[in-house]
């Protein structure tokens, strides 16, 4: 079985990632949502999923610390509570293609390790009038207001969301169903590579990878000491890959594509608490021990025995 694990801490894209997922021709599967705005749509949520042909877990994070990044302690809470031999990672505002899991199945059954494919980002189509918006102004990470800028905007957002003036959005940002988003104009393509073949970068975004379940056991989870920071915490794993001497397969191209509808021009939101670390400094974080005071393995036993 594959468990597909979602983090996210954004009003919409429920629509994009769940319709999709309802069109997949691989059926053993399960969504594990691990949601930072679960008090806000809850009820929202579980009335939705009732008619779905597959399983849905939607849960906060451990210890849900809101709106500040958590992006590691999110997904290791997914990986705890997956059932799964086999883990997709996906973001929000996905679209699968309908042979996407039946792709990392294929591919993982051949050849097991860390598996990406292809994916897409597309330009957001107009969102329901109304919608405030949360964005900086195209200020980005190498800006000195940058922090300033997405803490403010976060602030906002998180005013927002408990004044009830984002309850419309919950669950889409569109005014029209978004039945596919391949009529949208492409800004960026991520295609599999090679190892080592961009230099010091490393493909690990998880946004459309697969995992033995087993593997992410032995690396104990994503780092979370990176977290509260605007760091490469994906990337940070790669690099203990890397370590390990374990390298990435590289799907079949244009073969089980994953589109991302970009939300990030209205709505990019996290609280950020420590200096923003870029990919160089993630390495050196990534090759020592993480997450010493626990087991994700313990952790996983813990919730699945329940």
């Amino acid at each position: 079985m594959i468990s597909v694990v979602v983090p996210t801490n954004r009003v919409g894209g429920l629509d994009v990632l769940l319709d999709s997922l309802a069109a997949q021709t691989f059926r053993d599967f399960e969504l594990i949502l691990v949601d930072n705005i679960w008090r806000h749509r809850s009820r929202l949520v579980h009335d939705r999923i009732q008619s779905l042909p597959f399983r849905v877990k939607h849960i906060e994070p451990r210890e849900n610390p809101f709106p500040r990044v958590a992006y590691c302690r999110t997904m290791n809470t997914g990986i705890a509570h997956a059932r799964g031999e086999t883990l997709v990672f996906l973001c929000d505002y996905s679209w699968l293609s309908p042979d996407c899991l039946a792709t990392h199945a294929a591919v993982q059954k051949a050849t097991p390790g860390p598996v990406h494919l292809d994916y897409d980002y597309c330009e957001l189509p107009p969102p329901r009038a109304g919608f405030p918006g949360y964005h900086q102004d195209g200020r980005d990470g190498s800006d000195p207001g940058y922090v300033a800028a997405i803490n403010a905007t976060t602030d906002r957002y998180v005013a927002d969301l408990q004044a009830g003036k984002l309850d419309p959005f919950m669950w889409s940002l569109f005014a029209e169903p978004l039945d596919s988003p391949m009529g949208l104009a492409v800004n960026h393509r991520h295609r599999p590579c090679k190892t080592r073949e961009a230099g010091d970068f490393n493909w690990c975004s998880f946004k459309n990878e697969s995992f033995p379940t087993e593997l992410f056991l032995e690396m104990n989870g994503l780092n979370e000491q990176l977290d509260a920071s605007h760091c490469y915490q994906d990337q940070e794993f790669s690099y203990r890959l890397r370590g390990r001497g374990i390298e990435w397969i590289n799907g079949p191209a244009e073969t089980g594509m994953v589109t991302v509808v970009n939300p990030r021009p209205v709505l990019n939101v996290k609280r950020l608490e420590k200096p923003i670390a870029w990919n160089r400094d993630v390495a050196a974080a990534g090759m020592g021990t993480v997450n010493p005071e626990w087991s994700l393995r313990v952790w996983r036993e813990k919730v699945l025995s329940r």
